[in-house]
């Protein structure tokens, strides 16, 4: 059963004239915040269009972690944490493969009975942008007040939250760590289905992250910024955040 919790509790955010809905899922304690159905131009965080983007729709409501899974979380599940030098229950878990992600995933689902899983590079970027809207970062405001970044870092990730979340209430989308997503790797984004879902054909020996990290310069942290790994291996930054299906 899920409990419902006030947006005021969690950090008032609001879509439209009316608070964000968020939930708490008691497992892990991982909250989870509502991103309304709707229709964007994937691929452009400007009214310039870019050649690459697609118009993409979403039917349906769908629900992400306002934060990056944390160390205490993964460690609750998978009993282990594979991060490095940055150690802390509230930092975002580090050193993640794709394939570390789907099995901390799959042992979450068998434990919780409930269906979690990575975002959609699709549903990713439209939640990023607060529903879609053209923002270059996840969040409005200068850079320093949304995102950890080679600027000012110190080179180490941060604990999840700290900074400034975005209109949705969903923090870190711009920094902290790269976050893996569904996504096999394509070069361009003319093959994502235009429901939103995953793009399962190209390369999928390689898989999508998006978001930038705390090693990374402001380029690398917008909301249409792509990079790709191969699934089994993984940097001293990258995690990754949830959907939950309900």
């Amino acid at each position: 059963m899920f409990r419902v919790v006030a947006a005021w509790l969690l950090g008032c955010c609001m879509i439209g004239s009316a608070a964000a809905e968020s939930v708490t899922e008691p497992t892990t304690g991982m909250t989870f915040v509502r991103v309304p159905a709707g229709c964007f131009q994937f691929g452009a965080s400007s009214s310039e269009l870019s050649p690459d983007s697609k118009k993409v729709c979403f039917s349906k409501d769908f629900w992400m972690s306002a934060y990056e899974v944390t160390q205490e979380q993964y460690r609750k599940i998978s009993g282990d944490n594979p991060s490095g030098s940055s150690q802390g229950d509230r930092y975002p878990v580090e050193r993640v493969r794709w394939f570390d992600a789907v099995a901390f995933i799959n042992k979450l689902n068998s434990k919780s009975g409930k269906t979690f899983r990575l975002p959609s590079e699709a549903e990713w970027e439209y939640a990023a942008r607060s529903g879609g809207k053209l923002q270059q970062y996840a969040g409005t405001g200068e850079l320093d007040q949304i995102a950890w970044y080679m600027r000012n870092s110190k080179y180490t990730s941060h604990p999840v939250g700290e900074k400034r979340a975005n209109d949705l209430g969903l923090y870190d989308m711009s920094g902290n760590v790269w976050e893996w997503v569904q996504d096999c790797w394509n070069d361009t984004l003319a093959g994502t289905p235009e429901d939103g879902s995953a793009n399962l054909k190209g390369n999928c020996t390689t898989r999508v992250l998006r978001g930038g990290s705390w090693y990374d310069a402001e380029t690398m942290l917008t909301t249409t910024g792509r990079l790709w790994n191969d699934a089994d291996k993984f940097d001293n930054n990258s995690g990754f955040r949830l959907i939950l299906e309900r």
